[in-house]
């Protein structure tokens, strides 16, 4: 199972490989702008895209402490979530492993995944 795991979180990493190796075969420029007008374009959307994502951490008419609360809900869930895998990984409880590797794997990935995969496209 925890070979699973792995490969599947490499999958982003080999499948973006894939695509600029297959671009670099047939000379295609993929996704990248061609003038500076669409680079322009490209960097107002992304731009557009973190001011959406970052809209929806915002709570208005909200309690200081709710809003607290909410922010502190995904490092809350790391820990646990690290804590349980942790023991059952030292208890020897192997359903009990097998269920918290797999929740490992998405706290990894959610912590260092997709900034490996912005890592390695810059190269």
């Amino acid at each position: 199972m925890l070979l699973g795991t792995v490969l599947t979180s490499l999958l982003p990493a080999f499948s973006d490989s894939l695509r600029s190796v297959i671009a670099k075969i047939t000379g295609s420029a993929g996704a990248k702008p061609q003038n500076v007008d669409e680079a322009i374009r490209l960097l107002e959307a992304e731009t557009r895209k973190a001011q959406a994502l970052a809209a929806l951490d915002k709570a208005e008419n909200v309690s200081t402490w709710v809003s607290n609360v909410r922010a502190l809900q995904r490092p809350a869930a790391v820990l646990l979530i690290t804590i349980a895998w942790i023991y059952a990984l030292a208890s020897g409880n192997a359903p009990l492993a097998e269920l918290t590797t797999d929740l490992e794997s998405a706290v990894v990935f959610y912590l260092f995944g997709e900034r490996s995969l912005l890592h390695l496209r810059r190269k």
